[in-house]
């Protein structure tokens, strides 16, 4: 029987961390969806390992600006905030999941303030929320515009407390698959190129989106879709590959992104000759391109 790639390089399997050889959880990359899968599984007493590219502090995730978005203002609803959003999406959006991501919006914005996120508030204490494009309510919470970064810092810190183990600079190459079932992940560390086996119970991969393929592109170098092809070529059923997003504003020549909440805000836009340049939405409060302004 010919030997494959991978069993050719894995004579042994040996545990980085000198802990016990299985991990009960292994998460695939650390933005705020890692270290959220991080946590939980931490606080359900699973023994958890991230293994990602970078720090946790330098991952795409600390990039956004706009805010967590949850129905706790005055007269709205987990229903209104489906309803917008199964509207801004052309109805083309998974609607059990949009009803389950908003229904379940304002008990992770209460856990996140309790985790020690500093939201902005009014002066009667109350969460200051804006209105973005889209909504038919004021929902989104922030932490000036830097609401990503002070998120990253306490997930981070609530991973560390908890006893999660981060292993940084690797990359993971391929998923074990045994019996169609994830046995674990292969990992690359970057300072020696070494291959390296992570044998898991269960395998989480957080590895964020395909931004990066395209050009120009405000996303992060480390945004390249490796996580999804790793998914795919162990078998995984992909879905929806072709919403990408999008963001409507960036300075010219530059991989800098303007924040959304600049238009909450009331933005105007001008021309090099100093004329206003109107901001035309479609009918889903979509902002359209240049060319249709």
């Amino acid at each position: 029987m010919a030997t494959s790639y991978h069993e050719a390089h894995f004579i042994q399997i040996r545990n980085l961390l000198g802990e016990k050889l299985m991990e009960d959880l292994l998460i695939v990359g650390s933005g705020i969806a890692g270290l959220r899968a991080a946590i939980e599984g931490s606080q359900n007493g699973k023994n958890v390992l991230v293994l990602t590219k970078t720090h946790p502090l330098r991952s795409f995730s600390i990039n956004i600006q706009d805010g967590v978005n949850a129905s706790i203002g005055s007269g709205d609803s987990w229903e209104s905030h489906a309803e917008d959003t199964i509207r801004s999406g052309q109805s083309l959006n998974d609607q059990s999941i949009v009803s389950s991501i908003c229904k379940q919006a304002p008990q992770i914005l209460e856990e996140l303030d309790k985790m020690g996120l500093p939201l902005n508030r009014d002066s009667e204490g109350l969460f200051r929320l804006n209105k973005l494009i889209g909504s038919s309510s004021a929902r989104a919470a922030t932490v000036d515009d830097i609401t990503g970064h002070a998120l990253m810092q306490v997930l981070y810190e609530q991973a560390l407390k908890g006893d999660v183990k981060f292993l940084e600079e690797w990359y993971a190459s391929s998923l074990i698959v045994e019996g169609g079932q994830c046995k674990g992940v292969i990992g690359i560390e970057v300072a020696t190129g070494k291959l390296e086996m992570f044998p898991a119970t269960s395998v989480v991969l957080a590895t964020g989106g395909i931004r990066r393929l395209y050009e120009p592109s405000t996303a992060s170098f480390l945004c390249t879709s490796d996580g999804i092809a790793m998914a795919y070529r162990a078998g995984a059923n992909l879905s929806d590959m072709e919403m990408v997003e999008y963001h409507p504003f960036v300075i010219k020549n530059s991989p800098i992104a303007i924040s959304e909440l600049i238009l909450a805000k009331g933005i105007e836009l001008n021309d090099s000759a100093g004329a206003e340049i109107p901001i035309a939405f479609n009918e889903n409060e979509t902002l359209l391109h240049k060319g249709d302004l």
